[in-house]
């Protein structure tokens, strides 16, 4: 009959290695001191608009709390392969204080081609969006997955498509997980998750939502654009043509707002191909007067 084995089950009291609350103190203090007397916001951390009070710490704070509390990283890369040339790294970073040489935190972190801001880039169509465009943003006069842009004076239709060769962003994805690990384990390290964030930024570089944190160099996707509105030297000008064309003062605004001038840009446009435009409208009011006449007949 076998010997039964009991298994030695041996206490350990934790608390003997835990920190004092004067010492938990101390290093949220530091902290704290680092971040108003040696980093900068917008460049070791900074503050997503819409996302709470809570910063979020970047590679270069991540970089100068490492190098506060003595901490050296070491990396462990996992490289994945996947169809049409994408690829993922995954990255474990382990941290160990320098003094003593021993183990502190871990953090990982990974990132792929497949990720939209390195899957797709935006071509431009060399097409103007039509005037109708201007008066609500109807997405589907530009088109699906399309956005406008200002190319030198003139808006162009932007399409978004994926990259031919996503070999071109090998480097830059591993260098995102690397810093990705990087900030996670400093993070645990020091305790910090209170006082920063890492959820918030790792939306931003995913496009979830934007902000200008270019950690890494890669080419900046381009935007939407932020209209200006028209001014008054610009509807001074519209009125004095409208005038200098014959048009009563009846007929000028309803010329003004058949076009829908209501941002410079438009404006500009308006002023620009001004005959143009009148002789649609005035083509427009022919053909309503016709269709009145029909109708009282």
């Amino acid at each position: 009959m076998e010997e039964k084995k009991e298994l030695a089950v041996q206490k350990v009291d934790f608390t003997q290695y835990a920190l004092t609350p004067a010492e938990v103190r101390r290093q949220v203090n530091l902290i704290q001191e680092v971040m108003k007397g040696v980093m900068k916001e917008g460049e070791h951390y900074g503050k997503i608009p819409g996302c709470g009070d809570k910063p979020t710490l970047l590679k270069p704070g991540a970089e100068k709390l490492s190098s506060t509390f003595s901490f050296t990283p070491e990396y462990k890369i996992e490289r994945h392969d996947y169809e049409n040339g994408h690829r993922e790294y995954e990255m474990t970073c382990r941290l160990y204080h320098i003094p003593t040489g021993k183990f502190v935190a871990e953090g990982v972190g990974c990132c792929s081609t497949l990720e939209a801001k390195y899957r797709y880039r935006w071509e431009d169509t060399g097409k103007k969006p039509p005037k109708e465009y201007w008066e609500n943003r109807d997405q589907s006069l530009i088109g699906k997955n399309c956005i406008v842009k200002k190319v030198g004076k003139e808006w162009h239709i932007f399409q978004k498509v994926e990259h031919d060769n996503p070999a071109d962003y090998y480097n830059t994805v591993k260098k995102m997980a690397k810093k990705r690990a990087h900030v996670d384990a400093v993070l645990t390290a020091t305790a910090a998750s209170d006082i920063f964030t890492q959820d918030i930024e790792e939306l931003v570089e995913n496009e979830v939502i934007s902000a200008a944190d270019d950690v890494i160099d890669v080419e900046p996707e381009p935007q939407e654009p932020q209209e200006k509105p028209i001014t008054q030297a610009q509807k001074r000008k519209l009125f004095a043509m409208m005038s200098d064309r014959g048009l009563s003062k009846e007929e000028a605004k309803e010329f003004y707002h058949w076009f829908g001038a209501t941002t410079k840009e438009q404006a500009s446009d308006l002023i620009e191909h001004f005959d143009d435009y009148l002789a649609l409208w005035q083509k427009d009011q022919e053909e309503e007067k016709e269709k009145e006449s029909e109708q009282a007949e």
